[in-house]
């Protein structure tokens, strides 16, 4: 019985030993680590108003006049994550495709991208997601590998489609947001 396996581990953004991360960096880093969160492997954990906005430490989770936006998008994750089996269960590399990501504008220092695979090799015939997240100060455009089409996150406010250059396919990635790619 161990837990080397990194599915087994607990994944969040922040806890109740940690400032709140919405007041330490803003609305969309926390939105960008919450899709970290949530396409890395392990268990996601939102901590009690996280999804809602809050800001204090401690208190009363404000349900009523909590930031909406903030919720659908956590709901939005929570709906990809159930729907993506690689998301619970693949694996994860920061090579092949992933490795072939590369930042044409933006700040490449603060650009990742990771590729989630079926789970050794299991012989599943789903397609690998890539993700890529952004979490400089100003927008970046990746070259894509080709086959690499639709966002599956989303939410119109992360990616356009644009040039990657040198004929590659090309994704714009918005400043703290993410990409999850097929």
């Amino acid at each position: 019985l161990g837990f080397d396996d990194g599915r087994s581990q607990m994944r969040y953004v922040e806890n109740h030993d940690e400032d709140r991360y919405l007041a330490e960096y803003g609305r969309d880093a926390l939105r960008a680590a919450a899709a970290v969160t949530f396409t890395l492997p392990g268990a996601p954990m939102i901590y009690a108003g996280q999804e809602r906005g809050n800001e204090t430490y401690r208190g009363p989770i404000r349900w009523h006049d909590g930031d909406n936006d903030l919720t659908d998008f956590h709901r939005r994750l929570v709906a990809l994550r159930g729907a993506e089996p690689l998301l619970r269960d693949g694996d994860v590399t920061f090579e092949g495709r992933a490795a072939d990501v590369r930042v044409v504008e933006g700040d490449a220092e603060r650009v990742t991208a990771y590729e989630r695979t079926p789970a050794g090799g299991d012989g599943s015939e789903a397609d690998p997601l890539l993700v890529v997240v952004n979490f400089a100060t100003e927008p970046a455009t990746v070259a894509v590998p080709d086959g690499v089409e639709t966002d599956l996150l989303g939410d119109g406010s992360a990616v356009d489609r644009d040039g990657g250059g040198d004929g590659d396919a090309g994704v714009r990635v918005a400043v703290d947001a993410a990409a999850v790619l097929r």
